[in-house]
């Protein structure tokens, strides 16, 4: 039911729609709502929404002729600490033995180190990227709704949304002309991670 909502107001919404699902594998259990799915993955780029499926495992997108369809219409696939990425996992996902090995030791979130490792995977493209929350987006994180009020949080009412968007395009902006990616050292102290002229895609989001 959230699904088909969200899909509905995605159509006739003139923003962007981003839509997360958490424990995506749960999702992957029910043959109605993975068959509907699959049908709102083939679709939703003409709506502009994005999906987002977040998951544990990576089993799931195997079990099932939908599953592995709505896998194969992820253009973006973003692996963090994964214990249980094996070497049958990474030949299905078209990851060499460096990727692998990355995907296994990479550096889990907390608060000490300040940012997570990941593989991201863009068109059989790969990447080794350090993950950090922005100053704004840690304000979300840490927000105590015992002593702190909802209308202190970044982005609350629409013109702070707006405000937001636009400051953050800026500084992309900026970036880009600067030829400045907090990303970039990594990648290139990484170079084992990068794909192989033969390295498949990989992918647990959806972007269109």
């Amino acid at each position: 039911l959230l699904i088909s909502l969200v899909y509905e107001r995605a159509k006739v919404s003139e923003k962007e729609v981003v839509f997360y699902i958490d424990e995506a594998r749960y999702i992957m259990q029910d043959a109605a709502s993975l068959a509907f799915l699959e049908t709102v993955f083939r679709h939703h780029r003409h709506h502009d929404l994005s999906i987002r499926l977040v998951t544990q495992t990576v089993d799931e997108f195997f079990e099932h002729a939908e599953s592995e369809a709505i896998l194969d219409q992820c253009a973006v696939k973003q692996f963090h600490r994964l214990d249980g990425m094996d070497e049958e996992w990474a030949d299905e996902f078209g990851l060499n033995y460096a990727q692998m090995r990355f995907v296994q030791d990479a550096v889990p979130g907390n608060e000490d180190a300040g940012f997570s490792e990941a593989l991201v995977g863009v068109d059989g493209e790969w990447r080794g990227i350090q993950v950090k929350a922005m100053p704004k987006e840690k304000q979300v994180i840490d927000f105590d709704p015992t002593s702190q009020v909802r209308s202190s949080l970044p982005g609350a009412g629409d013109e702070a949304v707006d405000t937001e968007m636009e400051e953050f395009q800026e500084e992309l902006e900026h970036r880009a002309t600067n030829g400045t990616n907090e990303t970039s050292e990594l990648n290139e102290e990484s170079d084992a991670v990068e794909a192989e002229p033969d390295g498949g895609s990989t992918e647990e989001t959806n972007d269109g």
